[in-house]
């Protein structure tokens, strides 16, 4: 066993090495787990969660219902 912070250092060494490969794509980095779930979250973030029509019609019909107003969309 090590202390945390030990092992913090080792795993981030790890994950350097492994992102420092040569990408078989070179407009693609090499990801690690977590790194699309991250993206992801940035771009929702930054740009909201894309929905279908389909389901935006569904919240737009409950929020009626429950007298909720939603946001305008773009």
């Amino acid at each position: 066993m090590t202390d945390m912070a030990r092992l913090r250092r080792e795993i981030d060494a790890m994950v350097d090495y492994v992102r420092s490969a040569e990408p078989i794509d070179p407009a693609e980095p090499v990801m690690v787990a977590g790194d699309p779930e991250r993206r992801t979250k940035a771009e929702r973030l930054k740009s909201g969660i894309p929905l279908d029509p389909e389901a935006w019609k569904g919240l737009t019909e409950f929020a009626a219902v429950a007298k909720v107003s939603l946001p305008p969309t773009t």
